[in-house]
């Protein structure tokens, strides 16, 4: 048996047990946030138990060859920070502009991680223009990144090295809606919860691998430490974060260069034990830029009902929020009247959706909606 066959057996194996643990420990969906007696939003995207971003450092061009096809072929969406200053440089292994491009039109994040990857600690603050200072890696990786990809924004930031304070998380604040760090204990495994502590300092785990590896069988180990942790984050209803560098074939890996290199072969293994967790409606798989909206508009949403009778249920959100960022679509449930078999809904802009009525809760419908985007009407199917 070769050790691609052992790595998917060991990947099977390892999802029916992790069904069972689910099945143990998870119970139904989180119920999410209350905005009233018959309205409720979703803890995570449509009613999904826990959250995972997949994000992947530095810029290298192996990520626009291996990964953005492998992603491709699980349907996930990741986040690729780059440092902007090393795109385009001919060294190492880095990307060009034009990869960036790509992976960004599949649907995937860029966001930064600043110019030149600095330790941020050693560096005063500085100014925008001041060469060598935080503000100007904060500022001008954003910038060169807006440049290159109008039409998309630069929203989040992971820090180079994980090397933060509380200092350098207020000025990253002031450029980027939510920051990735490390601070994964895995003495004492806890993931982001659905709201995080500091959203300037959010929990990563990077995989781990021995110094010397003869085999893929060498990287065995790292994969069901992988996959228990990221069990953990379904069981306790968490958003994890994985931090990954370069994914090669594992016959290059020896001479490629760089920090804990992935094979593709282990990196396919973890696709497809995740999408299984995924068909399971257990993990939502996304950036974090469509993570941190959707968790801070659940936070912020506000609910004005407008009727509520029989025959009609119409109501209106809105948040706090600057809608030209937050304009991520919440995942709302409803409590209809028992009577009801079905349900039409009715957006502000006149197009209608058939509801059915959610098989593991009586009487209540689920859909998509967007803070401010208008009155929602239900109506029942049936009258």
């Amino acid at each position: 048996m070769s050790v691609h066959q052992r790595i998917s057996n060991l990947c099977r194996a390892f999802c029916l047990l992790t069904l069972v643990f689910l099945l143990f420990t998870c119970g139904s969906t989180p119920p999410g946030r209350q905005l009233g007696g018959q309205v409720s939003v979703s803890t995570w995207y449509q009613g999904r138990k826990s959250a995972l971003s997949l994000t992947f450092d530095d810029a290298m061009a192996d990520q626009d060859t291996y990964v953005r096809p492998m992603l491709a072929k699980y349907g996930f969406k990741g986040t690729f920070y780059l440092n902007t200053g090393l795109v385009e440089s001919g060294v190492f292994h880095f990307g060009a502009w034009d990869q960036f491009a790509r992976i960004l039109a599949d649907g995937h994040e860029i966001g930064s991680h600043a110019i030149t990857h600095p330790y941020l600690t050693r560096l005063s603050e500085g100014s925008e223009a001041q060469e060598g200072t935080v503000l100007y890696e904060l500022a001008g990786s954003r910038a060169q990144i807006n440049r290159h990809f109008p039409s998309e924004r630069c929203l989040t930031f992971a820090y180079p090295y994980c090397d933060e304070n509380k200092a350098i998380n207020s000025l990253v604040a002031r450029y980027y809606i939510a920051a990735r760090s490390g601070r994964f204990n895995p003495s004492a495994p806890a993931w982001n919860d659905p709201v995080p502590s500091d959203w300037m300092g959010l929990i990563s785990y990077a995989p781990l691998f021995p110094d010397v590896r003869a085999s893929e069988a060498d990287d065995l180990p790292e994969l069901q430490n992988v996959q228990r942790l990221l069990s953990l984050s379904v069981g306790r209803g968490t958003w994890a974060i994985l931090m990954i560098h370069s994914i090669v074939p594992f016959e290059m890996i020896s001479t490629y260069g760089g920090w804990q290199v992935i094979s593709t072969n282990w990196f396919d293994a973890l696709c497809t034990w995740i999408r299984g967790n995924v068909d399971d409606s257990a993990v939502w798989v996304d950036t974090v830029a469509h993570v941190t909206r959707y968790a801070k508009e659940r936070e912020s949403v506000q609910i004005s009902m407008e009727s509520n009778t029989e025959s009609e249920i119409s109501f209106s959100l809105s948040d706090d929020l600057d809608n030209a960022v937050f304009d991520f679509p919440l995942t709302m449930n409803v409590s209809v009247p028992g009577s009801w078999t079905g349900a039409q809904l009715t957006r502000a802009d006149g197009t209608t959706e058939d509801l059915s009525i959610n098989e593991d809760a009586a009487a209540l419908v689920s859909f998509d909606a967007v803070p401010g985007s208008g009155v929602l009407i239900l109506r029942p199917q049936n009258m």
